[in-house]
């Protein structure tokens, strides 16, 4: 369950537009896990690794122009 203030909604509406979108599952979350503790990487690490080996599972969350730079910055 993900809650906000209210005023969000009016605030920062890409946000709240990410979050009805964002779901973490079970499973993405064992896998980060699991290859953390099968290499000793830092949380940063295990971030960048994520991102650029479940794009299936986080490009659905944000925008196409998002995704994009993103994705960018991870070649880069």
């Amino acid at each position: 369950m993900i809650a906000i203030h209210s005023s969000l909604a009016d605030d920062a509406p890409d946000v709240v537009e990410f979050l009805r979108k964002y779901d973490f599952t079970a499973a993405a979350q064992v896998a980060a896990e699991a290859y953390m503790s099968e290499t000793g990487a830092e949380f940063d690490e295990v971030a960048v690794w994520w991102l650029k080996n479940q794009e299936d599972f986080w490009v659905p969350f944000v925008t196409d122009e998002a995704a994009e730079k993103i994705k960018e910055a991870l070649a880069g």
